[in-house]
């Protein structure tokens, strides 16, 4: 049985009864030449306003929630920030709602789904990425962003640790703590 991550091993193991010898670990590959060259084909566009990127199935798990709660507090020490999240799922209209009850008005963007040239120019135009997911078999989305040369700011959760180096390759938080 292959799993993404030793996260996922263990979950495949404990939950499952997956007997330790029959597993084994492969982390999900990114092509980054593939990346590359969207990048390199990537104009940023200049936004005039730090901008903090999250790129997610909206699902409850993500926590996009604890991000729009973290913009209310980040909005007050830089008043220009912008939030931009990439993706669609049940969690959406939830998610708006609360966007509005928060005050957030422009400081939060939903962009919805977006082919990957459009993705690879809001990697290249944000300023860091952010996806405070409690739940993770792995993290592709944290590999696509240090592709980009993003800092990655994450929670220590699931696999992602095993994806994100805290303090390394990014800042790890502690889950459900916006």
């Amino acid at each position: 049985v292959v799993v993404p991550s030793h996260y996922s091993l263990r979950i495949a193991r404990d939950r499952y009864g997956v007997r330790p010898e029959a597993l084994a670990v492969v982390p999900e590959p990114i092509d980054l030449d593939a990346w590359r060259q969207r990048f390199a084909a990537a104009t940023r566009e200049a936004r005039g306003r730090p901008t903090v990127l999250a790129v997610a199935r909206l699902y409850p798990r993500k926590r996009i929630e604890d991000l729009l709660q973290a913009a209310v507090a980040l909005r007050e020490r830089i008043p220009d920030v912008a939030i931009r999240i990439v993706g669609e799922g049940p969690e959406g209209g939830r998610l708006r709602a609360l966007q509005r009850r928060l005050g957030l008005g422009e400081t939060v963007r939903f962009l919805g789904q977006v082919a990957r040239g459009a993705l690879a120019v809001e990697y290249a135009s944000a300023d860091c990425f952010c996806l405070p997911t409690v739940q993770e078999g792995f993290g592709l989305v944290f590999l696509e962003a240090m592709a980009a040369g993003l800092p990655v700011v994450a929670c220590r959760a699931a696999a992602v640790p095993e994806v994100v180096e805290d303090r390394r390759t990014g800042l790890l938080v502690s889950p459900r703590n916006p």
